[in-house]
């Protein structure tokens, strides 16, 4: 078993401890990604049913109290524990399918992290000899975290690639532009808006031009989907200025360290100074922002979760060295980050992105997801010149009717790149989702025969049909 070693130190609700086991594992018949993208011909619009009951209670109650839900005290360090010891992840080991790791004073510490999906994304990472690569996976309703790769290929590593606020944003910001759009502009997914057709990039011209100049059109939902850069700087320039911008970046997390049992970059959203044309393409996702992965995933987590925000943990239990509990998960929100409608919208424009979007080629390939496996995400693609590096993207949850897993997963990759996010997204979904079915066959109770017909009572006995020639033709 090939491991990746982090560290840990003290930090909020117990010992701080690493999540990084990395075990290889053959992977799953999902072929992998040329420089292309296709979508097939459904209508989101045919197959998004509106969530239910996403944290109905608690969605609720924030909604009463318009103030953001503040995080909790930190709790003082767990008696016995040395809250200061970082100790090696390579002293995990698995027992009954989870992660446990037995610190020097014999109390055991049970991870969050599911070792399937761990250890079969850090060997596909690997595999493909990425640069920096990522993958975070929390669940929606809780913040437990599910998955928390990183690995590098680089001859310089920067260590804790998916704790580190290393990459820009990209077309990821667009959710948080969306959300200010939907929200606070009173924008809904079917808004048309117009645009001229041009290069990828928006010139100042395009953001700031008439709009006589304009040669198509598309709805927010259809916008967001193509990551239509043109749209969302346009929409950016007329309806948000600097401050509101960076408003709806502070609501989502960027520039606050989120509480977490690890050290952990906040990410960076900086618009000082900037000209009008260069904020307006700033908000379509050009520079200016840099995301953390597995903060990119709470983001995908609050939009899952009826617009809250779940604190992210890694420590599902510590057992003292008598096996006593003196620790036990809870789920802790962190805050209201949108309303529940505005959640609803934004999921709702999400599965452009996985059904007829940039996202499409991976997650509506049937060797990939079944058709009624419906995926929200968001692809996010942005290069820079010295030294080379495509930054590729990929946000989301699944599934859209009742979400289990929210994920980010980030690849920073070389000039002759052969996979992009949505890929390792896809496969990543695969081996949950077929996870979860196997872990629901083993816990339905077993089918029972039927009664033997003579213990039936003598009026529901069925006399056996009587054999008869087979029917030929005349």
């Amino acid at each position: 078993m090939n491991k990746h070693v982090m560290w840990a130190g003290a930090a909020t609700l117990a010992v701080c401890f690493i999540a990084g086991i990395f075990v290889s594992q053959k992977g799953f018949d999902i072929q992998p990604e040329n420089q292309s993208t296709t979508s097939d011909d459904a209508d989101p619009a045919a197959i998004f049913e509106p969530q239910q009951d996403l944290a109905p209670d608690l969605a609720k109650a924030l909604e009463e109290d318009p103030a953001d839900l503040l995080p909790p005290e930190p709790q003082a360090g767990i008696p016995g524990v040395p809250p200061d010891v970082p100790i090696s992840i390579n002293m995990a080991y698995v027992e009954d399918g989870r992660y446990v790791v037995r610190t020097e004073t014999g109390h055991r510490i049970i991870l969050t992290i599911d070792p399937d999906l761990q250890n079969d994304m850090s060997s596909m990472m690997r595999n493909y000899d990425i640069p920096h690569a990522a993958f975070a996976a929390v669940e929606p309703q809780t913040g437990r975290v599910l998955a928390l790769v990183g690995e590098e290929a680089a001859k310089e590593p920067i260590g804790d690639v998916a704790l580190k606020a290393m990459a820009p944003s990209a077309s990821i910001f667009k959710l948080i532009t969306a959300a200010a759009l939907i929200e606070g502009e009173g924008f809904d997914p079917a808004t048309r808006t117009c645009y001229p057709l041009a290069g990828s990039v928006p010139s100042d011209g395009n953001v700031l031009g008439s709009e006589q100049a304009d040669e198509a059109c598309a709805d927010l939902g259809t916008a967001f989907g193509q990551s239509n850069n043109y749209v969302f700087s346009r929409l950016a320039h007329k309806h948000l200025d600097s401050d509101e911008l960076l408003q709806w970046a502070s609501r989502f997390g960027y520039n606050e360290p989120i509480p977490f049992n690890l050290p952990m970059d906040p990410s960076r959203a900086d618009f000082t100074d900037l000209d009008p044309a260069t904020q307006a393409r700033a908000a379509a996702g050009f520079w200016h922002t840099h995301l953390n992965p597995l903060h990119s995933a709470l983001i995908a987590a609050t939009v899952a979760n009826g617009g809250v925000m779940m604190r992210p943990n890694l420590i599902e239990e510590i057992l003292d060295p008598d096996g006593n509990t003196i620790y036990a998960f809870m789920p802790v929100p962190y805050k209201q980050v949108i309303k529940e409608d505005t959640a609803r919208k934004l999921a709702e424009i999400m599965v452009y992105s996985t059904t007829v979007g940039t996202a499409a080629k991976h997650m509506r390939n049937p060797k990939n997801l079944p058709p009624e496996y419906i995926v929200a995400g968001k692809t996010g693609t942005l290069s820079q010149k010295k030294p080379y590096l495509m930054f590729s993207w990929f946000v989301g949850f699944a599934p859209i009717e009742r979400p289990d897993i929210a994920l980010g997963v980030l690849l920073c990759n070389p000039a002759r790149w052969r996979i992009k996010a949505s890929y390792a997204a896809a496969r990543g979904l695969k081996l949950w989702r077929e996870k979860k079915a196997r872990m629901a066959k083993a816990q339905a109770p077993p089918a029972t025969d039927p009664a033997p017909d003579e213990e039936l009572p003598e009026a529901l006995k069925l006399d056996a049909p009587a054999e008869t020639e087979p029917a030929v033709e005349p």
